[in-house]
C-alpha cells in the first residue's frame, strides 16, 4: 500500500530491524524471530515456532524467494478507491509490525469502519484466533 502510507509505517524500523536477520536463521530459530515481529503472544512462540519449523523443513522457501517477496511489498501499490466488494478490516492497535495508521488511512480512504483487537500483534490469525473467526463470521452474516 506503498500510494497510501509511507515505508516505515508499512515496515516499522524496530520490525525491519529484526526481520533483516531472519534470512541468516533457520527451522525454529527462523521461526521464532519472526513471531517476535508479528506475534504478542510469547506463550505461542515454542508451539508455532515448532510447527512451522516442521512445514519450512518440508517446503523450504530460498533467500531469492524471500528476497523477491520483500521487494514486491516494498513496491506494491494500490488505487485509493474502495474495491467493487465488500471489505472487512482488522487491525491489531498492539501490532509491533505495521502502523496502526496504515490501517485508519485505507479505513479513510475507502469510507470503512475498522475492527481493532487492542492486544494482539500483527498475525491476527496466531494471536487471537477465536476473536478473529467471530469478526469474520459476523461480517459475512451481514452481507
Amino acid at each position: 500500500y506503498g500510494s497510501m502510507s509511507p515505508l516505515w509505517q508499512r515496515l516499522q524500523p524496530k520490525a525491519l530491524q529484526l526481520l533483516l536477520k531472519v534470512p541468516l536463521l533457520k527451522g525454529e530459530a527462523k521461526e521464532h524471530r519472526i513471531l517476535e515481529v508479528v506475534s504478542n503472544r510469547q506463550d505461542k512462540y515454542q508451539s508455532v515456532a515448532e510447527r512451522w519449523g516442521q512445514i519450512a523443513a518440508l517446503r523450504p522457501v530460498s533467500l531469492a524467494n524471500t528476497f523477491r517477496q520483500l521487494f514486491a511489498a516494498a513496491r506494491f501499490k494500490t488505487t485509493v478507491n474502495k474495491p467493487g466488494m465488500p471489505v472487512l478490516l482488522l487491525s491489531s492497535l498492539q501490532d509491533r509490525m505495521v502502523s496502526v495508521e496504515c490501517m485508519r488511512t485505507i479505513a479513510k480512504a475507502w469510507k470503512l469502519p475498522t475492527v481493532d483487537h487492542p492486544t494482539a500483534g500483527h498475525d491476527l490469525p496466531t494471536d487471537e484466533p477465536r476473536w478473529t473467526a467471530e469478526q469474520i463470521h459476523r461480517f459475512i452474516a451481514n452481507l
